[in-house]
């Protein structure tokens, strides 16, 4: 079982309420939305957040909102939060920024934890985890049970809970599973197609216009 959770919060550093504006006339997170839709391996997904606006912008977006208690920074902990109302046996880690998903790899990355038992599945550049890059443009998948010991490993003020998988594959004893990114997309390994500010938001905006 498979269970999407797209992390969304409004107070972004570089862009507060980034995962609510405008993108062709629907919300950045409504894009993230409709991409995860398209994951055929999930047997369901929800939003996880902390701020009740997005909450109620869910219903709205046809998706589950999961208000969480966890420190606003504690991103680990509010996957865990989730896993305790709705558990499954994989985690698909889905960020809000990310409107050009590609849910196909998303969907290979389903595959091979099926197939290798994986605590962690990513994708690497030639042998080299790659992790999220293009950054944007690919997910991860984690076993759920890995979460839950790398959860009760860190420290509530751990940095490394901001970034819910990285004690898996920094940590020796779990077994991570990494995928060649595709190779037309070596070339491209440092684009960046998260909105991270205004600017990438409006050069998301002019690709999805090209595109449409």
């Amino acid at each position: 079982m498979f269970l999407g959770i797209i992390q969304a919060r409004l107070d972004s550093r570089r862009f507060p309420r980034k995962v609510l504006a405008d993108l062709c006339g629907k919300p950045l997170l409504w894009h993230v939305v409709e991409q995860t839709r398209k994951i055929k391996s999930l047997s369901g997904f929800v939003v996880a957040t902390p701020d009740e606006e997005i909450l109620r912008a869910c219903p709205d977006m046809g998706v589950m909102g999961i208000r969480c208690t966890t420190r606003r920074d504690d991103v680990l902990g509010r996957f865990c939060e989730v896993l305790r109302i709705i558990p499954s046996e994989y985690v698909v880690r889905i960020c809000a920024d990310s409107p050009l998903l590609d849910p196909m790899a998303a969907d290979e990355l389903c595959a091979a934890a099926t197939e290798t038992n994986a605590d962690y599945v990513g994708y690497a550049i030639d042998g080299s985890p790659a992790v999220l890059k293009p950054t944007g443009y690919f997910c991860e998948v984690a076993k759920a049970a890995a979460l839950r010991i790398a959860d009760t490993m860190l420290v509530a003020t751990a940095p490394e809970r901001e970034h819910v998988t990285q004690r898996l594959y920094a940590q020796p004893g779990f077994r991570c599973h990494w995928l060649d990114v595709p190779e037309w997309w070596k070339q491209e390994a440092d684009q960046y197609l998260a909105v991270d500010t205004p600017a990438d938001l409006e050069m998301i905006r002019k690709m999805m216009e090209v595109m449409a």
